[in-house]
């Protein structure tokens, strides 16, 4: 673990990997084996970059739940579903994705060191990158709402992703209601009629 933080470096360093050492099992059923080589060779380069995006996702995840304070059982809800019944961990894999989820909460490094490094990874792959992005509006949108803090690292994320506004916007109209916007622009509100509205 120590030596997949290493190989890694930056904010996803060595403290996470550690985290993860004893933790990771091999996936049977596709995927890569995150178990590293016995031959003494470094990582191959699609285990490092499945392990940037465990330890990055999880860690932005675990920063968007904590910006308003406190991690609700909603929002825990949420990631474990995603784990499950998208990512399809397994039981190690889950561990240490709560592993590397409590130890994002109390580090000192930002979401967006977390945000950068992920794009560093994949900015050829935008399927992840909107898979990514959808996850933070879930967690950010459980209450119904987005707060304050939450769309400040919503907005952070989409700008380290060179999302356009629009792009950001089509994302949260998923999750919350942007309606409003759209009537104040016309200086109206959602009782007008559509005589009005034109």
């Amino acid at each position: 673990g120590g030596l997949v933080g290493f190989v890694m470096g930056g904010p996803l360093g060595a403290a996470a990997g550690a985290a993860v050492g004893h933790t990771f099992v091999d996936r049977k059923k596709g995927g890569y084996s995150l178990s590293g080589s016995r031959s003494g060779r470094a990582l191959p380069s699609p285990e490092h970059t499945q392990m940037i995006f465990f330890e990055a996702v999880f860690s932005m995840l675990a920063k968007m739940s904590k910006v308003d304070g406190r991690v609700s059982e909603k929002e825990v809800a949420v990631i474990e579903n995603f784990m499950k019944n998208e990512l399809h961990l397994d039981t190690g894999s889950r561990m240490a994705a709560v592993q590397i989820f409590r130890q994002a909460i109390k580090s000192s490094e930002s979401f967006e060191s977390f945000a950068s490094q992920f794009y560093m990874a994949f900015s050829t792959q935008p399927y992840i990158i909107e898979l990514v992005m959808d996850i933070l509006f879930r967690v950010a949108s459980t209450d119904g709402n987005i707060q304050k803090g939450e769309e400040a690292l919503l907005l952070s994320a989409s700008n380290i992703f060179n999302y356009t506004s629009a792009d950001y916007e089509r994302m949260k109209s998923k999750y919350v209601s942007t309606s409003h916007y759209y009537y104040a622009v016309l200086n109206c509100d959602s009782t007008a009629s559509n005589a009005e509205i034109k």
